[in-house]
């Protein structure tokens, strides 16, 4: 039964605890890290009243003005801009609605326009000008604000302006939100409640112990509101009944409050106060748990204790308005931390050694170059007293101590060692046991702690043996003879440990092993060049090793194996000169000339640490040391910490292209793209594309890195760290997507990118349409070609026909006349027929042969390409004319203009123009019995008239007849696609006219 219990117990404390740890799994550290901007680090240094966060992630401060700020650059908005759209008023506030659009109340009520860069107000119409607007917030799609003329609101998404029943309030203070159905509007007299649903409201004066309350923040939780008011922290169920909630606030104004995100249950209420910085009150012990102030040792601490608003990011960032600029609370970036030692004097204060109390682990102690102890608070971090040991030259620097009792100490200066107490003072001090002559030539180094009694002390001569209860001191191993000219510094020995019977020291010409019941020194050095055995620090580590940080990097001793091995490069750099090592667990934390380094044992993988700041860009005043889970080590004039086992993953906002320029022209005043969803077009000649962009870091802005790629162009990343901006100068045409992606200096990337399209159009010459048409066109030329060889060959084709049939027609019925003649005439000649019937028939003969010859030449002459002009048409003409009529008696005139005798005529229409020209004097040699003929040619616009006249007895040429003379002509007319008229009346001539076009 017994056990039955113990199980059932164990069982429920499992099912418990995940729960109990759960619930405390936040709770804020009175030791948390705030970051600070202000004039050294690219913001203002002045009070800033409010803040917001636009869209891109910009933060938005006003205070004489407003400022734009993205930790890398500051740009300012104020009234003294002339350009229209600057603001009205330089005393404004600022809001960001849900959409991230930013508003700001600057003598009325205006929004910031991305496009143009400027604010843009909102008037109303002309019975509500609003000249005044105050206290904003954000409800879903809305924005309600208090101007002259009473409550109002805006749609954020039509930017529609409406005025409720609420009017006339004065000097309002702020608008909450009590529930989804109703506002409370505070003001320096009065309180109004307003029900949204119903446009109704009602009035109260608030007041607390006889005092006014004025309202300047409210929080709501199950325990009612939390009121920040001028009389401190109030608390109330009804708006009604008041109590003070913490007396630490009486009489502070309490200017906003919040539940940091990380806090489910919020039993963590943040309080911004008008002097008391940053309050944080447990809401389930009731009391004010913790309050971060101004510390000027502290340089994150809070800038001002003057604290105005709080403003959450979307980082879960806790962003605080001050006297003194800005400040952010980061919980994912606490690891590295600084504290500064306040001056006593001039001169400057550099710690050697810090050592955690054994016998109380709040404190810590610190020994410094200035004969003094000082004792920290480590949960405080702060300073609970500090001593003066000794002002004599002898025990001014204070080199190492370690802790004997409690409040008792072993100290060793440059000279001496003190057995010192923090109740009493110096209680033993003696020199070391050397010869006058060499008294002035040694230096006490480090102390290595074997047992509560017996002490080694390393110097610059050797090693010697302190035993505390007799407060001896005697030689243990140390270098009497005159050093070998080889190893001049055999026996400078520094820090080292105790390890089961031996010390381990580091030297400055290898590892020395000191054996103390044997009493025998080892010394172990390899070959290889000094810098590799000239140690300055020593520490054990896992599988058997000792790290040795030497001047050439890390030396690391196998002490099974007595074998070295030198690490030269760590971290990308070569040699560094390694002061001081430290291991945990696996990992070797060197300080450097170059900064904190770390060299894996087992990978071998190394790195520059990430914990890092400007003021520790200096050689280290002390070695490292390991207090609690922190890592400690110390520095001019402060000291500085961090987990080794924390890292920084902070990464860098999404990134925003802010900027686009073509041809070093704004192409677009302000594009903060981040979907590539909206596409620029551009002509060809304008494909020089310039793109800034940037990303927030705010905790390490010049960290920030970038990479870069414009698919289709280059298809592989570029990398940059101080640019933000890509240039591309004459890109081809082409169809364009521009990616950019921020990350830290550790190499981890945002998953997130941003992207811009745009398109360059192709030179019309280059366009599809422009080469469809080209090809189109080729087609076409191709087949218009092919149409006119086509129609040529045709052309060729009909024309041989035209010869064939012409030589059929005209040639052949001639030979066919011929040969019927002959046979005839040889029938005549056998039969001995009379000569005068022979005769007869070769008269025939011979007739059919000229005009067989006549047709021939006629043939041949239009088939000459050598006769293509009309002036060899006319030549022609004149030859067969002119001796046919000057045989009749008959006159000829011929009259064609110049410009027509250099007209090309077709084979086709010569030929006919000839034919009908030849039957023309035919019909007048055998009709006509004309005494003059007269031929005219002349141009009828992009036509030729060929008239043929004669002034012979004429005709009827509406009678009918039957002559072959004119059907041809007609038949050739049509052939040339011309027009025939004939003119003639009987005693009065005959005109033929033939208009046709021969091109």
């Amino acid at each position: 039964m017994f056990n039955t219990l113990i199980k059932f117990a164990l069982s429920f404390l499992l099912l418990f605890l995940p729960f109990k740890l759960l619930s405390q799994m936040f709770r804020p550290d009175a030791d948390w890290r705030f970051e600070n901007f202000n004039v050294q680090n690219h913001f203002i240094n002045r009070e800033i009243s409010d803040m917001a966060f636009d869209k891109y992630g910009y933060v938005w401060t006003c205070g004489r003005g407003i400022q734009r700020f993205d930790g890398n650059k500051t740009s300012y908005f104020y009234k003294f801009d002339i350009a229209p759209g600057a603001l009205r008023d330089n005393y404004d506030d600022v809001i960001a609605d849900n959409t991230g659009r930013i508003w700001a109340c600057a003598a009325g009520l205006c929004y910031y326009d991305d496009a143009s860069n400027k604010f843009v107000y909102l008037d109303g119409d002309s019975k509500h000008k609003i000249e005044n607007a105050n206290a904003c917030l954000v409800q879903k799609n809305t924005l309600w604000f208090v101007s002259d003329l009473g409550l109002a609101k805006v749609d954020t998404r039509t930017l529609k302006i409406t005025f409720t029943s609420l009017a006339n309030i004065t000097d309002p203070l702020g608008t909450y939100l009590l529930d989804e159905n109703t506002l409370l509007v505070s003001s320096r007299e009065k309180v109004y409640i307003y029900n949204i649903k119903t446009n109704t409201y009602s009035t109260r004066i608030l007041t607390y112990k006889g005092g006014l309350v004025k309202i300047f923040a409210v929080k709501k939780n199950a325990d009612g509101f939390y009121l920040g008011t001028n009389l401190g922290l109030l608390i109330s169920k009804n708006l009604s009944d008041f109590s003070l909630v913490a007396k630490e606030t009486a009489g502070v104004e309490i200017d906003d409050l919040t539940f940091l995100p990380s806090d489910k249950k919020e039993q963590y209420l943040f309080i911004a106060t008008g002097g008391k910085g940053v309050l944080v009150y447990d809401t389930a012990l009731k009391k004010i748990e913790i309050s971060y102030t101004h510390d000027d040792n502290n340089l994150y601490s809070l800038p001002s204790n003057l604290v105005n608003k709080f403003v959450i990011d979307k980082e879960s960032r806790l962003w605080i308005a001050t006297g003194l600029g800005i400040s952010m609370l980061d919980k994912g970036n606490q690891q590295w931390k600084i504290r500064a030692i306040a001056k006593t004097s001039t001169d400057e204060v550099a710690i050697n050694k810090i050592v955690r109390d054994k016998y109380d682990s709040v404190k810590v102690w610190m020994a410094t170059n200035s004969h003094k102890m000082m004792c920290f608070n480590w949960e405080t971090k702060k300073v609970d007293n500090m001593f003066a040991i000794d002002k004599s030259p002898d025990v001014q620097q204070i080199y190492d101590f370690v802790q004997t009792d409690k409040n008792k100490w072993l100290i060793i200066t440059q000279k001496k060692i003190v057995e010192w107490s923090a109740t009493t003072g110096i209680l033993h001090q003696m020199w070391l046991p050397l010869p006058d002559s060499t008294i002035l030539n040694y230096y006490i180094h480090r102390i290595i702690m074997v047992d509560a009694d017996t002490y080694f002390i390393t110097t610059n001569l050797g090693l010697f043996k302190y035993q505390l209860s007799t407060h001896k001191v005697e030689a243990a191993s140390v270098n009497r003879s005159s050093p070998k000219p080889t190893d001049p510094l055999k026996y400078n020995l520094l820090n080292g440990y105790y390890d089961n019977g031996s010390l381990w020291i580091a030297s400055r010409n290898g590892l020395f092993n000191y054996n103390i019941a044997a009493k025998k020194t080892t010394f172990y050095r390899d070959t290889g060049e000094l810098p590799h055995y000239f140690f300055f620090s020593i520490a054990p580590a896992v599988n058997n090793q000792i790290v040795c940080g030497a001047g050439n990097g890390l030396t690391i001793f196998n002490k099974q194996t007595k074998k070295f091995t030198f690490v030269n490069t760590i971290a990308n750099l070569y040699r560094p000169l390694c002061e001081s090592v430290i291991t945990v667990d696996n990992m070797v934390w060197a300080n450097t000339d170059a900064g904190i380094l770390t060299y894996n044992l087992d990978t071998h993988i190394s790195s520059k640490a990430e914990y890092e700041d400007p003021l520790i860009q200096i050689f280290p005043g002390s070695p490292l040391a390991k207090i609690g889970n922190d890592i400690v080590l110390g520095f001019r004039n402060g000291f500085a910490y961090f987990k080794p086992s924390a890292k920084n993953t902070a990464l860098p906002s999404d990134p925003v292209i802010e900027k686009v320029s073509i041809n070093n022209q704004p192409a677009l005043p302000y594009y903060p793209g981040k979907t590539g969803s909206n596409k620029l077009v551009l002509s060809p000649n304008n494909n020089s594309v310039n793109i800034a962009f940037t990303a927030f870091l705010y905790t390490d802005p010049a960290h920030i890195k970038f990479r870069y790629k414009l698919n289709t162009a280059n298809a592989a990343w570029q990398y940059t760290d101080q640019e933000r901006n890509a240039n591309y100068a004459q890109l081809p045409p082409g169809d364009y997507t521009f990616y950019v992606q921020s990350g830290n200096k550790n190499g981890l990337w945002n998953n997130h990118m941003a992207s811009f399209s745009f398109l360059i159009e192709p030179p019309y010459w280059a366009a599809w349409w422009f080469r469809l048409l080209v090809i189109v066109a080729i087609g076409l030329i191709l087949y218009q070609l092919y149409s006119y060889r086509i129609r040529h060959l045709l052309a060729i084709e009909r024309i041989r026909e035209r010869i064939a049939s012409d030589f059929h027609d005209d040639i052949g019925s001639a030979l066919s006349s011929i040969s019927i003649f002959s046979e005839v005439a040889d029938k005549q000649l056998r039969e001995q027929a009379p000569a005068e019937k022979t005769r007869e028939i070769i008269s025939h003969i011979s007739h059919y042969s000229r005009s067989m010859l006549d047709a021939m030449d006629d043939i041949i002459w239009a088939v000459n390409p050598q006769n293509d002009h009309f002036n060899d048409l006319a030549v022609r003409m004149r030859e067969f004319a002119i001796p046919l009529l000057e045989a009749g008696n008959i006159n000829f005139e011929i009259n064609i203009p110049e410009d027509i005798l250099n007209t090309r005529v077709k084979m086709e229409a010569r030929k006919n123009i000839f034919l009908i020209f030849k039957e023309s004097i035919n019909n007048i040699l055998k009709h006509s019995g004309c005494s003059s003929m007269k031929v005219s040619v002349n141009k009828l616009g992009n036509k030729i008239e060929l008239a043929i006249s004669d002034n012979g007895k004429g005709f009827e040429v509406e009678t009918p007849n039957t002559r072959n003379g004119l059907k041809n002509m007609h038949k050739r007319v049509a052939e040339l696609k011309g027009t025939l008229s004939i003119k003639s009346a009987p005693g009065e001539g005959t005109e033929v006219r033939l208009v046709f076009n021969i091109i």
